[in-house]
């Protein structure tokens, strides 16, 4: 059996939109100069996100996971803070930073990201079957009304967009409500009385928009069962205890470590899987670990990742297409 006991990371979506996610600062400072030459000296770089007070930036904690032999000290890399509206990477804490990391090939890779995270935005379109979807949900259940359309009357400010409501009740039209659709945020507002709209169809809607513009990456479980295809053959005692315990740390960019321990036989292996491919490797090395059991594993993982994505994308069509929405 395999557990995962610990994962010290920032979790969650990507709040704002066009901000930089915790894996994409993960993968910038994976291309800081001290982090590359920790990896070719083998120390197994391990790289998280701490707990933030600012949502304009990432606290971001370089570590080596395999010492060499002997070595009791510190393997500690360096404390960065990622700014997740340009990119720029800076090492130490708090107030105290030095100038950006200068390297060519991590701000060439930082204006790419920080594009994409642009490109996240709701388009027009979206928001309004978001405006669409929110006020057919605040209508009553008992009500006769009717929610005909949305009209999108302007920018409010930017990055969100305010619309109109036509509600017909009894062949009567009329306009009780403003909205506001905020494409950074992916929220609601009812402009007249100050607060956000929810309810189970449009958050499940809102969600679905969400899970679209992320990259289809495994999750740490999934890293743990490729990891495990992998490594638990070789390890498996003859007595019969399958029981292993896995830690999982963030690593190099879109990779996780996985290390099984094998209570049985006191026994430990550590690999990193890269959650985009499934491609396990050596992380003291970098090498390949070519596994055909772990391969399929993975195949199979990423089939159902695409099969749901499509079903989101289905769902958002079916909400958004729907006769009557324009």
């Amino acid at each position: 059996m395999l557990v995962a006991v610990g994962l010290a990371t920032a979790r969650g979506s990507f709040g704002q939109a066009d901000l930089l996610t915790w894996r994409e600062a993960i993968e910038l400072v994976s291309l800081v100069p001290d982090v590359l030459a920790a990896r070719d000296r083998g120390e197994c770089p391990a790289i998280s996100v701490q707990p933030v007070a600012s949502e304009q930036a990432f606290t971001v904690e370089a570590r080596g996971v395999c010492p060499a032999p002997g070595f009791n000290g510190s393997m500690l890399i360096n404390s960065y803070v990622v700014n997740r509206t340009t990119g720029d990477v800076r090492i130490g804490l708090g107030s105290v930073l030095e100038e950006p990391v200068n390297n060519p090939e991590m701000k060439s890779r930082a204006r790419a990201l920080t594009a994409n995270a642009r490109s996240r935005l709701l388009s027009a379109s979206d928001a309004q079957c978001v405006a669409l979807k929110a006020a057919r949900d605040a209508l009553p259940a008992d009500s006769d009304g009717v929610v005909a359309s949305t009209k999108l009357l302007g920018e409010f400010e930017k990055g969100k967009l305010w619309f109109g409501v036509e509600r017909r009740f009894r062949g009567t039209v009329v306009f009780p409500r403003d909205l506001t659709v905020d494409l950074r945020r992916f929220t609601v507002r009812e402009d007249a009385a100050s607060f956000d709209l929810s309810g189970p169809g449009l958050a499940a809607l809102l969600v679905r928009m969400k899970e679209i513009r992320e990259p289809l990456a495994l999750s740490t479980e999934d890293a743990i069962r490729v990891a495990g295809a992998a490594i638990t053959p070789a390890t498996r005692p003859d007595g019969g205890c399958y029981e292993f315990t896995a830690t999982v740390d963030e690593a190099f960019s879109w990779e996780q470590y996985v290390d099984i321990h094998n209570k049985c036989q006191s026994m430990d292996s550590l690999v990193a899987v890269n959650i985009l491919t499934g491609r396990l490797s050596d992380p003291k090395t970098g090498q390949k670990i070519d596994s055909p059991e772990a391969q399929a594993v993975a195949k199979r993982l990423f089939a159902r990742l695409s099969e749901t994505r499509s079903s989101a994308r289905s769902a958002i069509g079916s909400v958004c297409q729907a006769p009557g929405d324009r």
